[in-house]
């Protein structure tokens, strides 16, 4: 399970970092908010990197991975 302190369960740590929900309604502009896939109180948690560091996947916190 994802927790704030814990990384995920993998040997490369770099390939983690923390961050806030992407996908939550307080990510977009007030026009897109309507188009956003969560709402109510967004969630931290992990982002996971590629090679190239950028953001490809995100994990809340709480999550079995």
């Amino acid at each position: 399970m994802t927790v704030s302190k814990l990384r995920p369960p993998t040997d490369d740590r770099d390939k983690w970092e923390r961050g806030l929900d992407p996908w939550h309604e307080d990510a977009f502009p007030d026009q897109f908010k309507p188009q956003a896939l969560r709402r109510g109180t967004r969630q931290q948690g992990w982002f996971e990197l590629d090679g190239a560091g950028n953001r490809i996947a995100f994990y809340p916190d709480g999550v079995e991975i």
